[in-house]
């Protein structure tokens, strides 16, 4: 059965901030999402912090590229929704931890 929301996340070297998002997104009240993270090229720890949340059992589809940019990275992501709604979180945000239930019941 396909997530209600599809989460997408691009990174690029993004260590600093990247654990703080991740774990917004995991802490959220409603629970039927998947993440798409597009990591675009990343040098530095990135990826390993990614792979932390994966071991977790985390719904998460990881996808490294080399570095494209965003537009593009956005566009591959999307590629990869199978939610109904899409929600777009950026490496250094931080999501409130009703923000998709709120958003969920609104769309309804």
């Amino acid at each position: 059965m396909n997530p209600k929301v599809s989460i997408n996340l691009c990174c690029y070297n993004s260590e600093k901030y990247l654990r703080e998002a991740l774990d917004s997104i995991v802490g959220q009240t409603y629970k039927d999402w998947e993440l798409i993270i597009i990591n675009d090229g990343s040098s530095d720890s990135t990826e390993s912090i990614i792979y932390e949340y994966i071991e977790q059992r985390y719904p998460i589809i990881y996808h490294y590229q080399e570095n494209k940019g965003l537009g593009y990275s956005r566009n591959e992501a999307l590629k990869c929704c199978q939610g109904e709604s899409i929600a777009c979180i950026d490496h250094d945000d931080i999501w409130m931890p009703e923000k998709l239930e709120k958003q969920v019941a609104i769309l309804e």
